[in-house]
């Protein structure tokens, strides 16, 4: 309860005569003890209510600079997140490497586990898990976003289905590589179909509805470093960041198990797409997903492109996939041959 929010307000009196303008103070006092007579206040939707009850469950949620307020849930939605509340066991594997609390990041399981980790340890301990990962049977992805799409999170697979347009209400996206062809139903469909699709086709499709980059400007970022990590303006640490450890076999995989990156603009491809790319990315430079934020996908590589041919072909896949906001692709190849992270961002 609030006295500065919008919306009817009631009054708080002693005895309620009008219990549609009307709020008792006892009631007024036991949500707010500094609530007096006369004071003018808004009651909280069931939706809102039931978010303050799960936020009150939680385990601490990360604190950015700006406040959001939290999205309404409906009693479903209370419910799905009511079973991510407690702690989960700590697998064998990944028992003594200090990472405190685990907790379940999907209701409907998938065994994806997050915890909540000190921002200026967040690249080290990523360096640390992946090169244990084929001990661990975990891949670490660093995931980001602001408050409300945090909390939104754990809801992306629900939310997906909710969502999902029909067949005549479909739109390409302006990339030409519409999100929705793709099916998105859980981690093991869309790594069905990432695995069958042609991605030379789907470049060939890409390039032929988008420019071979944009005009020539100022030099693309060379990538030594982890963004996701980073407050946008300080460039200082988060103060946390959250790691999600994937139960996966390879990083390219994990794309498949992270719907956060579709919570983002019409012009993010699909799952299926992004995951089938990273895999030949994998596969031919050793380029492992690192983080995933809404709209945005961070690489480190092991075997960054040294061949300039080699680098331009890459960088006409880039893109391809993610024409907007980059430059030339001769412009890409030679920051691409200095980088050891790559950064993709689909407005």
């Amino acid at each position: 309860m609030s006295p500065n929010r919008e919306g009817p307000a009631l009054e708080v009196v002693e005895t309620v005569t009008n219990r549609y303008g009307q709020l008792s103070l006892r009631e007024a006092r036991l949500l707010d003890p500094s609530l007096a007579v006369g004071a003018k206040v808004r009651a909280p939707s069931p939706g809102e209510v039931l978010t303050f009850v799960l936020d009150e469950l939680r385990p601490g949620a990360l604190q950015p600079r700006q406040r959001y307020p939290p999205p309404a849930l409906d009693v479903r939605g209370f419910e799905l997140l009511r079973k991510l509340v407690p702690e989960v066991p700590t697998p064998a594997s990944l028992q003594g490497l200090g990472l405190g609390p685990l907790h379940a990041l999907y209701p409907e399981g998938y065994g994806v586990l997050y915890v909540d980790v000190p921002g200026e340890e967040a690249e080290r301990l990523w360096h640390t898990l992946d090169a244990q990962a084929s001990r661990t049977g975990y891949r670490p992805v660093l995931l980001g976003g602001d408050e409300r799409e945090m909390k939104a999170m754990p809801l992306a697979w629900q939310q997906y289905r909710d969502e999902l347009p029909t067949p005549e209400g479909r739109a390409p996206n302006y990339i030409g590589l519409p999100r929705d062809e793709d099916p998105m139903d859980d981690p093991a469909t869309v790594l069905a179909h990432a695995e069958r699709l042609d991605v030379d086709a789907l470049v060939a499709k890409a390039r032929a509805s988008a420019s071979d980059g944009g005009e020539e400007r100022e030099p693309s970022r060379v990538g030594t470093s982890l963004e996701a990590v980073l407050e946008p303006l300080s460039g200082e640490p988060h103060a946390r960041v959250r790691l999600a450890l994937v139960p996966t076999d390879a990083a390219w995989k994990t794309l498949a198990h992270l719907p956060v990156l579709m919570q983002a603009g019409e012009s993010t491809p699909s799952l299926v797409k992004v995951t089938a790319l990273s895999r030949r990315w994998e596969e031919c430079h050793g380029a492992r997903v690192a983080s995933v934020r809404p709209g945005i996908v961070e690489w480190v590589m092991d075997r960054p492109a040294k061949d300039r041919d080699a680098a331009l072909a890459l960088a006409r896949e880039q893109l391809a996939l993610e024409p907007s906001e980059m430059g030339t692709a001769a412009q890409e190849a030679t920051a691409l041959m200095q980088s050891t992270t790559w950064y993709l961002w689909w407005d």
